[in-house]
């Protein structure tokens, strides 16, 4: 899916999650390049879950094309009525291979994560997400 109708489709959708009647939230949700959330990372079998907490740990299975150079993720972070939402913004640096490639992505808790009572982890294809907390 092209990049910036992926990007207005979760912003339309997250306009919906963070709306109520009186009190309108509207964010902004960029992915970057294309990834999904996976199950298998790490050259694992898939048996993780895409995205957990263990301890103070937070963790992203990731899968995208390319692995002819080095992908970088950044974590954004967004409160809502509901919860925490985080998401990753991938950026394949201008990789143009097709290699199937699977990894993490890990970081310590922040305290916004720690203080949520709720967190939603956005998956870019599907326009979902996924309650890790």
């Amino acid at each position: 899916m092209n990049p910036m109708k992926k990007s207005a489709i979760v912003f339309l959708s997250l306009i919906l999650f963070f709306s109520c009647e009186d009190n309108r939230q509207a964010i902004h949700i960029i992915f970057g390049d294309d990834y999904s959330l996976s199950s298998g990372w790490c050259g694992t079998p898939p048996v993780l879950p895409a995205a957990s907490i263990n301890g103070n740990t937070l963790y992203i299975g990731l899968f995208y094309e390319g692995d002819c150079t080095d992908h970088t993720f950044t974590l954004n972070e967004a409160d809502g009525d509901d919860g925490l939402y985080i998401w990753l913004f991938h950026n394949a640096h201008g990789d143009t291979c097709q290699n199937p490639a699977w990894s993490g992505y890990s970081q310590l808790l922040s305290q916004s994560m720690i203080d949520a009572e709720h967190i939603f982890v956005l998956d870019p294809n599907d326009s979902g997400m996924i309650q890790i907390k």
